[in-house]
């Protein structure tokens, strides 16, 4: 009986091997140890120690084959569900998978704590946001759309953007406007390039203010010295020069010269470059005295304009009256029978001194005909008809028109009178 046991255990463990795994035999051997010894046991018979040895062996194999088999679906099945995870989990499933082959590996070789092992979870949990958790709240609140949690990132994104910009612009050095000095009078102008606003002092004290990336235009009325400052700090100057203070002096009448009616004129304050304009005259006249033509009547304005030692024009003007117009000085009767030659053929004065192209003609008031033509100023008209070759009749008025080919500045290309013909 003895050997056939014997021989059974043998025969069923001939072809297995199992591996030793200390751990656990110290386990079930603790196991055992608990049961306590009883006083007067009688001794037990040795063949049922070694029966109840079979009989464990082969609950152990059993047991072993049963959890191999079950092992394998099971963990192909928790594959399946690793792999249906999202890819934010990966990290953190891969970390599941490890300790689920661990486990499998621990129930293969430790079959006697195998019973104990608690099963391993494989479903991966949500990912923790890194993010703020203000910002998480309004990012993926499921009642706001995609555009709304993009624009409030656009939002923050700007803000952030904003404020970078003004810390730079905060520490930029600030520009100052380049401005040369000027006259009075002058235009004011630049642009301030800086992103603060800068303020024009004026020498009374008075500013105004220039705002940021901004022109500024201003007629500087009064001469001195201009500061930009920002804040407090002045950052650049120029100076507004005075100009000069002229005057001139008039003669009170017209005055005669070469057959032209002239008014003397003459600067009494220091400068240079004095140029002089008047009303009627379209050219402009160098020095600072002046001989000005006026050829008709009434107010005329006289104007002197000069630099002082800045290069700044200054200007007085004054506004005279003129009493007659200019006509050639020309006669406004003629007798043939004079024996002064100038009192007996008619011709303007002027053109006799002048030396300036010229015609004159003579008409008949009556029937508008020509009587006389001239360019000669030393031909006058005798009171002849060319027409006839016979004298006009006594105490008769006649037209005159001169047309002057090359008139001075100012000049009228045309003058008109009347003369009669006596016989004394």
């Amino acid at each position: 009986m003895k050997d056939n046991l014997e021989n059974i255990v043998k025969q069923s463990l001939e072809n297995y091997e199992f591996s030793y795994d200390a751990s656990a035999w110290t386990a079930l051997s603790n196991k055992l140890d608990v049961v306590k010894p009883v006083a007067a046991a009688p001794k037990a018979n040795p063949l049922k120690w070694i029966a109840a040895a079979g009989v464990v062996t082969v609950i152990s194999i059993g047991a072993y084959v049963l959890v191999t088999t079950n092992a394998e679906p099971k963990s192909n099945e928790k594959e399946t569900r690793i792999e249906d995870t999202t890819t934010n989990s990966t990290q953190k499933i891969e970390l599941t998978q490890n300790e689920i082959n661990n486990s499998s590996e621990s129930k293969t070789t430790n079959k006697g704590i195998e019973a104990e092992s608690e099963e391993v979870n494989t479903t991966p949990s949500a990912p923790k946001s890194e993010k703020n958790p203000t910002l998480d709240n309004h990012l993926y609140d499921n009642s706001r759309s995609n555009d709304d949690n993009h624009k409030h990132v656009a939002n923050v994104s700007t803000n952030a953007d904003n404020k970078t910009k003004n810390e730079i612009s905060s520490n930029k050095p600030i520009v100052a406007p380049a401005i040369n000095n000027m006259c009075k009078n002058d235009y004011i102008k630049f642009k301030n390039t800086n992103d603060k606003d800068l303020a024009l002092v004026f020498p009374n004290g008075k500013s105004v203010p220039v705002k940021a990336n901004t022109g500024f235009k201003a007629k500087a009325t009064m001469s001195g010295k201009y500061s930009i400052v920002s804040g407090n700090e002045e950052i650049s100057s120029f100076i507004v020069h005075k100009l000069p203070t002229l005057d001139f002096t008039a003669n009170e009448s017209l005055q005669y010269e070469d057959g032209l009616p002239t008014l003397p004129v003459v600067a009494t304050t220091d400068g240079s470059n004095y140029s002089w304009t008047a009303t009627g005259i379209n050219e402009e006249m160098i020095g600072k005295s002046q001989n000005i033509r006026f050829y008709t009547k009434g107010e005329k304005t006289i104007t002197l304009s000069a630099e002082n030692e800045y290069g700044c024009v200054g200007k007085h003007t004054e506004v005279i009256t003129i009493e007659k117009d200019y006509n050639l000085f020309s006669a406004n009767g003629v007798d043939p029978s004079n024996a002064v030659l100038t009192a007996s053929k008619f011709m303007p004065g002027a053109l006799t001194v002048r030396n300036t192209p010229f015609t004159l003609i003579i008409i008949d008031i009556k029937t508008g005909a020509t009587l006389f033509t001239t360019s000669d100023p030393n031909e006058g008209w005798d009171g002849i008809d060319s027409n006839t070759g016979q004298p006009v009749p006594d105490n008769t008025v006649y037209a005159w028109k001169v047309t002057m080919h090359n008139p001075l500045p100012g000049e009228p290309s045309q003058y008109k009178g009347r003369v009669e013909v006596s016989n004394r």
